[in-house]
């Protein structure tokens, strides 16, 4: 499993260098423990080697073997000692505490090594062996010396090594559960201080990266992540001013281009309609089914002009935003049944949201439903009057996706080619013939103050799928 959450990575990294400290606190406690028990060990040994000495110089007579037997057996029997033996100079045993042993052969030139080099001390295979030299001139004294022999101590380093062991494994234990509970309640600490205020920026990182400009971050006590949400918290209102400073220059420099577009695009329906009247007024209309033709061409050319103000008129100078609560999908219902569904088209509707509520400005948002169907509609008729092509579908769905909610609309019609989707909230860029270019722009821009934001999927050919979407009710009273 990877490993990649800042709340595991840092009680992992402050588990591992614990974990590493104590084994080497602990490793060079075992070192001086063990140098500790040899050294007392070889003081044992050593002061066991002096007791027989003493006794074979002192209390015993020359030739009182089964007393100096006796002393090895005894001393054999003392904890941690494996065995206790007197060489003579010839290198035999004449003393040990094995029976068998006595008469065989010690090692090779024991006697002259410890003769000219006093005490020797040495470990082999779990045994530490300590010989030295046995003094006794009344035994010799035709050699002209008093080393008779040799004292052969050997210790047993089995018990010492398993008690160092056992030592070693409970305190290695204790330690691991030691660092385990520091880890789990270090774990709680970081969480509690530290991971929950950068999930808290996280999470208003992406509100604001979504487009919510009043996302604010409040986070108690000071230090650095303190210090960090203010910054943040500033840089969100400096974004806010900054974004509306520039909305109100770039929708300054969009009127200025709408003058020019405007005395273009009202001119010609402004001049059919007095054309048709001079017609009308003339009398001059050969029959009832003319009259009635020319009245509604008369109509489209009013509700175009009246279309393009309304859409300059909405981006110029946007309304105050009036929120209120309302039932999702019986909204979407009721906006639906107001518009007309052109002939040729199948409306599928697939509403996902029972119950769910959000705070809309019902009306702004629902000029942004009808600019979108309507455009739906459009692409789909081929901005042609009469029935739409054959198997045309029109699909409106709503969802509840992560913590938003989601309005999608959907058409079969032509789609979108790869500019067409780069530009399609550029000022003043359309893709149809009458098209002023605003349209989108302004539904984009009524639901970022919603807090929401769109999303255009088409390709050239396949249709296009527009997606309004909002915070949920709760997100909304929270970046209130």
């Amino acid at each position: 499993m990877r490993i990649s959450s800042l709340q595991f990575k840092i009680p992992l990294f402050v588990a591992v260098v614990l974990v590493l400290f104590l084994a080497v606190s602990l490793s060079w406690q075992l070192y001086n423990q063990r140098r500790s028990a040899y050294e007392q060990m070889e003081a044992r040994a050593a002061a066991l080697a002096d007791e027989i000495g003493y006794a074979f110089e002192v209390l015993t007579s020359p030739g009182d073997m089964f007393s100096l037997q006796r002393i090895v057996e005894q001393t054999a029997t003392i904890p941690d000692v494996k065995a206790v033996g007197v060489v003579d100079r010839s290198g035999l045993y004449i003393l040990h505490n094995k029976q068998q042993s006595i008469g065989q052969p010690g090692p090779t030139g024991l006697v002259s090594v410890v003769e000219a080099e006093g005490r020797q001390t040495r470990y082999d295979d779990y045994k530490f062996i300590i010989t030295q030299p046995l003094h006794g001139k009344e035994y010799l004294p035709e050699l002209g010396t008093d080393v008779v022999g040799a004292i052969e101590v050997v210790m047993d380093l089995k018990p010492i090594n398993s008690r160092l062991k056992r030592d070693f494994f409970s305190a290695g234990a204790a330690m691991l559960v030691f660092v385990f509970m520091l880890s789990v309640a270090l774990l709680g600490v970081i969480r509690h201080l530290a991971l929950e205020p950068i999930r808290r920026l996280k999470s208003a990182t992406q509100k604001l990266a979504a487009g919510d400009r009043k996302v604010e971050i409040t986070l108690q006590g000071a230090g650095e992540l303190s210090e960090l949400a203010e910054s943040f918290n500033f840089m969100a209102r400096s974004l806010e001013a900054s974004q509306r400073e520039l909305l109100k220059k770039e929708r300054l420099a969009v009127i200025g281009q709408l003058t020019a577009v405007l005395g273009h695009d009202l001119r010609n329906p402004l001049a059919s309609i007095r054309n048709t009247f001079h017609l009308i007024k003339m009398r001059s209309l050969p029959s009832e089914e003319v009259r009635k033709r020319a009245l509604e061409r008369i109509e489209r050319s009013l509700v175009r002009c009246e279309t393009i103000l309304d859409e300059m008129l909405d981006f110029a100078r946007p309304k105050k935003f009036q929120p209120e609560t309302v039932q999702v999908n019986e909204w979407l219902t009721s906006v639906l049944e107001e518009l007309p569904v052109p002939d040729g088209i199948q409306l599928t509707r697939e509403l996902g949201l029972p119950g769910v509520a959000a705070s809309i400005d019902v009306n702004r948002l629902r000029r942004a439903i009808v600019n979108v169907y309507e455009n739906a509609c459009q692409a789909m008729q081929r901005e042609a009057p009469g029935p739409a092509p054959k198997g045309s579908k029109l699909t409106v769905r709503t969802r509840q996706k992560g913590e938003r909610i989601e309005l999608e609309i959907a058409d079969t019609g032509p789609g979108l080619d790869a500019e067409g989707l780069e530009r399609i909230f550029e000022p003043l860029y359309s893709t149809k013939v009458n098209g002023v270019g605003l349209g989108m722009l302004v539904v984009k821009q009524t639901v970022e103050q919603h807090g929401g934001g769109v999303e255009v999927h088409s390709a050239e050919g396949e249709g296009a799928r527009v997606v309004l979407w909002l915070p949920s009710l709760r997100d909304s009273a929270q970046s209130a």
